[in-house]
């Protein structure tokens, strides 16, 4: 477990940070494996987390 993480948030309750951070972190990931692969899938994957990150 990360302290930061247990700091911003409820443990394992859905709070409105750790969606944030869930999303952040998973639009960063999408848009790396995005660059590294070049897949159109991943990219319009990638536009849909962005979308629900800024949601």
């Amino acid at each position: 477990m990360v302290p930061s993480y247990i700091s911003r948030s409820v443990a394992g309750s859905y709070d409105n940070e750790a969606v944030a951070i869930f999303a952040l972190i998973f639009t960063f990931y999408l848009y790396v494996k995005t660059l590294n692969i070049g897949s159109l899938f991943y990219a319009t994957l990638n536009a849909i987390a962005y979308f629900y990150m800024v949601c």
